[in-house]
C-alpha cells in the first residue's frame, strides 16, 4: 500500500495530474461506480468513454456526453482542494510506513 501511496505523490508532481479525494462522509458516489474520460476534440464534438464492472464504451452522443460532464462537476464540487487531498495522502503514507 506504502508503494502505491509513493506512487500517486510521484504522479501529481506532473503539472498534467491532479488528485483530489471525495470524503466517504459526504454519501457523494455519483460517478464513483464507474471510470469515465470526456475526450474534447478540437473540430469535432466531444466524447465520453464510460465503464462499468462489466464493460466500456465510448458514445459522442451530446445528451450522454452532458450527463457524464455533468457527474464529473458534482465529483469536482465535492472533492476536497487539491492540497488538501495530497496532505491526506502523505498522512496515510505515514500510517502504511
Amino acid at each position: 500500500m506504502r508503494r502505491q501511496i509513493q506512487a500517486i505523490l510521484e504522479a501529481v508532481e506532473s503539472p498534467r495530474i491532479g488528485v483530489q479525494i471525495i470524503p466517504l462522509t459526504l454519501g457523494v458516489t455519483t460517478g464513483i461506480l464507474g471510470g469515465f474520460v470526456i475526450a474534447q476534440l478540437p473540430e469535432d464534438s466531444d466524447a465520453a468513454y464510460i465503464q462499468s464492472a462489466i464493460n466500456g464504451h465510448v458514445t459522442s452522443r451530446p445528451e450522454d456526453v452532458d450527463a457524464v460532464r455533468s457527474r464529473y462537476d458534482i465529483l469536482r464540487a465535492e472533492a476536497q482542494p487539491r492540497h488538501v487531498s495530497l496532505n491526506l495522502i502523505r498522512e496515510a503514507e505515514k500510517l502504511w510506513s
